[in-house]
């Protein structure tokens, strides 16, 4: 058996057209690259590719398939880039199927292929996808109650304001007897407060799959 360390895997996993894909024929029809790539969409989840990347780089670590300092490295390298998705200074190409190709090829540009290809040991981008979907919903998830806490709120001092007022209530579309404007708005209102209620009731949003 040979002594000899193991070598770092390739970092371009890639996707079809990408390096290291199946298809790697520079004449590969423009239309069929975009085609394939869903990278105007899925960078959205950028910062959840970063988080669980670095999540990662510390498994690695722990499980002593990087050292120390390659682990330094990866999170550096991570880091960097999430600060340039702040700062605005990517540089996505063609190739750049999806975000995970493109995080996987600027990494690798700024700290090696070296030490960036190892990141994706023990893991495939199904991994990634599903973890970072994960993510990206749990976060979503927190910007849409806070704006249905805020719709709530409102609601209920407008409904609290215009409680003198009388409206037509309605029964199978037809018009019945006078209701208070507050308690039909209040009725919605309601149907908000059992949607919030129940978005904290365990969900398979939250379920994370990286490592399994």
């Amino acid at each position: 058996m040979s002594n000899q360390p193991p070598t770092a895997p390739s970092s371009n996993r890639g996707g079809l057209f990408a390096a290291g894909g199946r298809f790697t024929d520079a004449r590969v029809c423009p239309i069929m690259q975009k085609f394939n790539s869903s990278i105007g969409i899925d960078q959205q989840m950028w910062r959840e590719d970063i988080e669980g990347s670095i999540a990662w780089s510390n498994q690695l670590l722990v499980m002593k398939i990087v050292t120390l300092e390659e682990r330094d490295m990866l999170v550096s390298g991570l880091e960097t880039m999430a600060a340039e998705w702040v700062a605005g200074t990517i540089n996505i190409q063609p190739t750049d199927e999806d975000i995970h190709s493109y995080h996987e090829r600027r990494l690798t540009a700024l700290i090696g292929a070296a030490v960036g290809g190892k990141l994706h040991t023990g893991r495939s981008r199904n991994d990634q996808v599903a973890t970072d979907t994960r993510l990206h919903l749990a976060r979503q998830e927190l910007v849409v109650l806070s704006k249905l806490l805020n719709a709530m709120t409102v609601g209920v001092a407008k409904a609290e304001e215009w409680k003198h007022i009388l409206t037509t209530g309605y029964t199978h579309l037809q018009p019945a007897q006078p209701v208070r404007y507050s308690h039909w708005l209040l009725s919605h209102l309601g149907k908000f407060f059992f949607t919030f209620k129940g978005s904290f009731c365990p969900t398979p949003v939250r379920p994370i799959p990286i490592s399994n």
